[in-house]
């Protein structure tokens, strides 16, 4: 395989590429009918939210830089949340990738989290072009995509995921704010035991 042309490299890179594309949506969707016939099982443990924020924001600088956005943090240190650290990772994942991809270029993204009363909140926002007010309601639908075009990848799960993740631990995912200069998503989740 050594001598093997560029071209030959660069179509088996496509499709691995492809075939993990294919491979994510199955996961995710395989996790959704979870969720839906109410067999997600949470595997709940103490962790510091602000380290797995810090993995994530770690993440989201590598997919901001090409596009010269700017990434702003305000997280508490110590911030104990009890939950599925791994589905909490993912549920701020999505969400910051779509800040990423539903920015501008030159733009920015903040990432907040806080202690409100027995909850933890985490606040994603971002600058772009914002949500029209009439697909607000359909925003967490699965396969809904704002702007359907190729330019922005994805499947439109992430929301979908994030709000049903959130919700297997008793909490939430809004949209509390779109104009054409801002959007932000509140996650909300109680703190637990």
């Amino acid at each position: 395989m050594s001598n093997c042309s560029e071209s030959t490299q660069a179509r088996a890179e496509g499709l691995l590429h492809r075939i993990h594309h294919v491979s994510s949506v199955v996961d995710n969707l395989l996790l959704l009918s979870r969720a839906d016939a109410g067999r997600l099982e949470l595997s709940k443990a103490e962790f510091d939210l602000g380290e797995v924020l810090e993995g994530v924001l770690d993440d989201a600088l590598i997919l901001a830089e090409p596009l010269g956005l700017k990434v702003e943090a305000d997280i508490p240190k110590h911030l104990l949340l009890n939950a599925d650290r791994t589905f909490v990772a993912m549920i701020a994942q999505n969400l910051v990738e779509n800040a990423v991809k539903y920015n501008t270029p030159g733009g920015r993204i903040r990432v907040e989290a806080r202690a409100v009363n027995s909850a933890v909140e985490m606040i994603i926002g971002n600058t772009g072009d914002g949500i029209p007010k009439d697909r607000t309601g359909q925003l967490f639908e699965r396969f809904y995509r704002v702007r359907g075009d190729e330019r922005v990848p994805g499947h439109g799960l992430g929301l979908s995921i994030a709000r049903e993740l959130a919700r297997a631990h008793g909490g939430d995912v809004e949209l509390v704010r779109s104009d054409d200069s801002w959007t932000e998503m509140r996650v909300r989740l109680p703190r637990g035991a």
